[in-house]
């Protein structure tokens, strides 16, 4: 999380901090495939498509 969402922006505010880790950890759910789960996105994995 550090080197894919923290240290790439910069956040004003303990609110946009909150916010640029919101979008993060939605799109590691909803986007991101993940090598551990056979590469699906583990939305997708929950969903069983």
């Amino acid at each position: 999380m550090k080197m894919e969402c923290i240290r790439t922006k910069v956040a004003l505010s303990l609110e946009e901090a909150r916010i640029q880790i919101a979008d993060y950890i939605r799109y590691c759910t909803d986007e991101r495939l993940h090598s551990g789960i056979d590469y699906p996105a583990p939305k997708t994995k929950l969903e069983g498509l």
